[in-house]
């Protein structure tokens, strides 16, 4: 493969440079090349790239090869082969220009020779850079030399680790500064002693032996007393071999301890106060100790360290209390219900600032949508219950159900309210209707008392009439009895008529009185009868008007309980009283009845006992004639005798009939007196009713009167309520 080689050719003539490349072409090489004619593009293709060779013409016009050389040379860091090729050109100026930097003079009629030369040159140029890389790379590794043994000796006399060098024999060789100032020895001094000068008190670990015997290195801790004190000193022992692998010196590296030790022991009963103190205020203890140990001349940049510490903890301490003394100040609040309370910020630095900012953030997001429950709850307080948690107010969590829940508070209260309105505004018409029909039915109890009264006198009344009834019928009785009684001698007079007619005389004497007695009794006895018959009259129509009262009863006890039943609750009691007084009514009709029917037989008995009576009485007159008659007609007598015994035997029985009638009369009339204290004792008994059920209607009007008043001052109440 053939070589690529840059050349700048510096040629006016481009036959003569194309000349000049195939020479090199021919010779094996292939050409990366430019043709220049002037000393500006020299210049710039120079700072351009690297170039292998230039060849140049001598005479160029305006450019010719001693100024090529004079700008080749401006860049004196450039090693470049000049190969002069003219046809032009003396032996002088060759000569001048080859002391000039020139490499080489080739004709151009030898070109022959371009092609060897180029090889050549571009060879010793090689040699040449490389050589000056290896005395560079010389330089520079002998420079380095004398910089790493500069600063071997240099960090090995600085090093702050105090360094000793010493032979097999423990002889010192060299000592830094360090190790002068941590013994207080004079480094003369020190490179004229041994290692076995030193005045070693302590100690432990691996040392020179050790070091030695194991060729390798070793550490072990001593405790030496220096002029500067007794010191507590880590030990690394080295050994150094020489390039055959034999010891030939031991490195002994000093680490002083005392004060990392002395300082570490301090350091370690403080931080246990430390670690007690915050451990105690993990635990919410605020009582700490803020004692310090006195220091010592190693320690007391570790007191200073504490002493701050001690000054951190006691602000600790104060901001630890100051956010407690605050937390409580508001957890106190919250307790007392005082949310509006807020702990002072300005008091309070960085996270504690933050937690007091947290608290005081959470109670004012907790206080907003409470002061907006408290106006809704003063709404409610205030019959509102149309309103409504805000919108606008950004809440979330629970306090979303909690806004939710008043809410449905209100939504509920609100219906329940309207319903409520809507029931005592039907109660309180109700209630005005009760009081209405309860003005009626008290006016009706009052008018069932007045006629219950009326008729329990009344039949009081009636009960009088009828013991005199009673009375006047015992008394008619017995008078038909002794009629009964006078007509049965009258009867066995007449019978003995025949017998007795000589006797007739004082017999019709007799009879003539006993007719006259028999006369005024029956006489007496038709006006008794005709007074029984208009009294029985007079009972019956106050048995009708008793009749008229029990319907009137039973028809205002209807009304009672229509408006009992459209009282409805209220109206319940007055309800059973009414049905009381209906039943009431009811047995007094039917009692009123049944003296009706007694009434009436009675007063039918009697008429019959009239007419019976009357019919005797007219036959006692004509008895009476009769005797008359016979008296003055004794001779008669005998001769009238049968037809007189009939008819006394025709009044006897006549007389009988009337004694049974009355009779009878007496005991229905004793029935109807019992029947008349029944109806006389439920009158009373219903008048008693009526007025308590007066009593009872007057205070059932009360209470609808006192419920209409409630429900109106309720509806009043209720009108308050906005929906």
């Amino acid at each position: 493969m053939s070589e690529v080689i840059s050349v700048i050719v510096l040629e006016d003539s481009k036959d003569d440079a194309f000349f000049n490349l195939k020479e090199l072409q021919k010779g094996g090489y292939e050409t990366d090349s430019v043709c220049l004619d002037n000393a500006a593009d020299f210049r710039e293709a120079l700072g351009r790239k690297e170039w292998d060779v230039i060849i140049s013409d001598y005479d160029m016009g305006a450019f010719n090869g001693k100024e090529a050389l004079k700008v080749l040379k401006e860049r004196n860091d450039l090693d470049i082969p000049f190969i002069l090729v003219s046809g032009a050109v003396g032996e002088d100026t060759a000569v001048e220009l080859m002391k000039s930097g020139c490499n080489d003079f080739i004709s151009k009629d030898s070109l022959s020779r371009l092609y060897p030369a180029v090889k050549r040159e571009i060879k010793d140029a090689k040699i040449r850079k490389d050589g000056i890389k290896a005395q560079a790379e010389l330089d520079r590794n002998l420079i380095e030399m004398k910089e790493l043994t500069f600063r071997q000796n240099t960090m090995l006399e600085e090093n702050p680790t105090p360094l000793i060098l010493m032979d097999l024999n423990l002889n010192i060789k060299f000592v830094n500064r360090a190790y002068v100032k941590l013994s207080g020895y004079s480094k003369d001094k020190l490179l004229s002693m041994s290692a076995r000068d030193f005045k070693v008190l302590e100690k432990s670990g691996q040392g020179l032996k050790e070091a030695l015997a194991t060729k390798s290195g070793v550490t072990g801790d001593i405790t030496v007393e220096f002029p500067t004190g007794i010191k507590l000193i880590e030990q690394d022992t080295i050994p150094i071999a020489d390039s055959e692998g034999n010891i030939s010196d031991i490195l002994a590296a000093y680490k002083d301890m005392t004060e990392i030790r002395r300082v570490n022991e301090y350091l370690h009963k403080e931080v246990i106060k430390v670690s007690e103190n915050l451990e105690n205020l993990a635990g919410g203890n605020l009582d700490i100790s803020l004692e310090i140990e006195k220091p010592d001349e190693y320690t007391r940049e570790a007191y200073e360290n504490f002493n701050r510490i001690n000054e951190s903890m006691k602000a600790l301490k104060i901001a630890v209390n100051n956010l407690v003394e605050d937390a409580g100040m508001l957890a106190e609040g919250g307790k007392n219900g005082r949310f509006d309370i807020r702990a002072d910020i300005s008091v309070h630095k960085g996270s504690f600032r933050q937690v007091i900012e947290g608290f005081n953030e959470t109670l004012e997001a907790f206080i907003v949508p409470l002061n907006e429950a408290k106006r809704i709850a003063l709404e409610y307080a205030d019959n509102n219950f149309s309103a409504r948690f805000d919108r606008k107010i950004e809440i979330s969590g629970e306090f979303v159900e909690f806004a939710e829940a008043l809410n449905n508070t209100g939504i509920c209260l609100g219906e329940t309210i309207a319903g409520v309105k809507e029931a005592v505004s039907k109660t309180n018409y109700n209630a005005k209707e009760v009081n209405k029909g309860t003005e009626d039915v008290g006016r009706a109890a009052e008018d069932v008392a007045s006629t219950s009264q009326k008729t329990a006198d009344v039949v009081e009344k009636l009960l009088v009439k009828m013991e005199d009834i009673n009375n006047q019928i015992a008394d008619l009785s017995a008078s038909n009895e002794e009629i009964a009684s006078t007509s049965q001698e009258v009867l066995k007079g007449a019978l003995n008529v025949v017998d007795i007619g000589k006797e007739a005389q004082v017999a019709g004497d007799d009879a003539k009185h006993k007719m006259a007695s028999v006369e005024e009794i029956a006489g007496k006895s038709v006006g008794e009868i005709n007074s029984l018959k208009d009294q029985i009259a007079e009972v019956g129509t106050v048995v009708k008007i008793i009749y008229d009262i029990t319907g009137q009863i039973n028809l205002l006890a209807l009304n009672a309980a229509i408006e009992a039943a459209r009282a409805g609750e209220h109206g319940r009691g007055f309800a059973v009283v009414a049905g009381e007084v209906k039943n009431l009514a009811g047995e007094a009709r039917q009692a009123t009845d049944s003296i009706e029917k007694v009434v009436a037989a009675v007063q039918a008995n009697s008429e019959s006992a009239a007419a019976a009576i009357t019919g005797a009485n007219k036959e006692i007159i004509t008895g009476a004639e009769s005797v008359n008659n016979a008296l003055e007609a004794l001779n008669k007598i005998i001769i009238s005798a049968n037809q007189v015994q009939k008819d006394i035997g025709d009044i006897t029985s006549a007389i009988e009939n009337q004694a049974d009638i009355a009779n009878r009369v007496v005991s229905v009339t004793q029935e109807g007196t019992v029947m008349t204290q029944e109806v006389q004792n439920q009158s009373v008994e219903l008048a008693s009713l009526a007025e308590e059920a007066s009593a009872s209607v007057e205070e059932i009007a009360s209470a609808v009167y006192e419920v209409t008043e409630l429900t109106a001052g309720l509806r009043s109440e209720m009108d308050k309520f906005r929906l």
